[in-house]
């Protein structure tokens, strides 16, 4: 409870906005005919900001790209299709368009404010032009790396229990000493720019190791793996237990300094791979060269030996 006052006061001190529930700035939901679920993965999309919800306008800049992001924002690899409430009379219909003329200029961003935009009060736009999208249903930690960061069983994809993925295993992180900075740096790895609260109101699963304790960044990163690391071996926390694991709620922020991971900003798997290709051939480089070298130096010498034994025989039989 103090942890939670205190997130909340340096909330407010630094002018970080968000709702009366705690809903971060550019949360996203889904609604189908007026009911939302985070479960769902198809619907009229809806985005906070401003302290309301409202939809998000179709016209020529709204694409397969921006329709891919949403779904990124919401956990899925990809968008199946998209179209607009006056086109597929499907989940009903909502009464506020919130922003318009999306652009996204990365396929890679994981939220949808990480794009270029205009907040419905620079423009009009019909509600029968609000967005709807549905995604596939793979998720983007399908194939996780070392190091990979996710929220899970929020009631948004902006908040959630933080699991860590280790030792081929998601985990969770305890909550001894992480401080503000970690949270925000969790927030960044996802694709926000800031971290509105920090609870332990969801645990997670006693069969889950803790991966991570004493998580206390010196500044914003990145990537949660720049102020820690995942554990050598399938070595756990023994001083934690899951009362004490971590959640989190994101915000992203037109005030922040940071702007937000993309899905591959903390991947090393590419440059590891290409790291060890490039040692390998390094060895065999060398390796080549002094077979090349011993080779220059032993066949003289062997076609020398074999010269003088010849030269003596011949002088023996003379």
């Amino acid at each position: 409870m103090a942890k939670a006052l205190i997130c909340c006061l340096v909330a407010v001190f630094f002018g970080i906005a968000y709702g009366e529930d705690g809903i971060g700035r550019g949360t996203l939901r889904f609604v189908q005919n007026d009911q939302t679920s985070s479960s769902y993965s198809t619907g009229i999309v809806q985005v906070y900001v401003g302290g309301s919800w409202g939809g998000i306008c179709s016209n020529n800049d709204f694409g397969q790209t921006e329709a891919n992001v949403i779904c990124h924002q919401f956990g899925y690899s990809a968008a199946a299709s998209y179209s607009t409430v006056g086109n597929l009379d499907r989940y009903g219909s909502i009464d506020v368009i919130t922003i318009s003329n999306v652009q996204c200029s990365n396929d890679d961003y994981q939220v949808l404010f990480q794009c270029d935009f205009i907040s419905s009060n620079e423009t009009e736009c019909n509600v029968d032009n609000a967005v709807i999208v549905e995604c596939m249903s793979t998720r983007v930690w399908d194939d996780p790396f070392s190091g990979q960061i996710r929220l899970q069983r929020g009631e948004f994809s902006s908040e959630g229990l933080v699991e860590i993925y280790c030792n081929d295993r998601w985990g969770t992180v305890c909550d001894d000493l992480f401080n503000q900075n970690s949270a925000d740096t969790v927030c960044n790895q996802l694709g926000y720019t800031d971290a509105i609260d920090i609870t332990s109101e969801i645990q997670g699963n006693t069969s889950q190791p803790i991966w991570l304790t004493n998580t206390n960044c010196a500044i914003v990163y990145s990537c949660l793996t720049s102020c820690t690391s995942c554990p050598s071996s399938d070595e756990q926390v023994t001083n934690c237990v899951h009362q004490e694991d971590v959640n989190v709620h994101c915000a992203y922020e037109s005030t922040s300094s940071q702007f937000g991971g993309t899905l591959t900003t903390c991947d090393f798997t590419d440059l590891a791979e290409a790291i060890s290709r490039l040692i390998g051939i390094i060895v065999g480089v060398v390796i080549a060269f002094f077979v090349i070298v011993a080779i220059c130096i032993i066949l003289p010498i062997c076609i020398c030996c074999c010269l003088g034994v010849g030269i003596g025989a011949a002088a023996a039989k003379a």
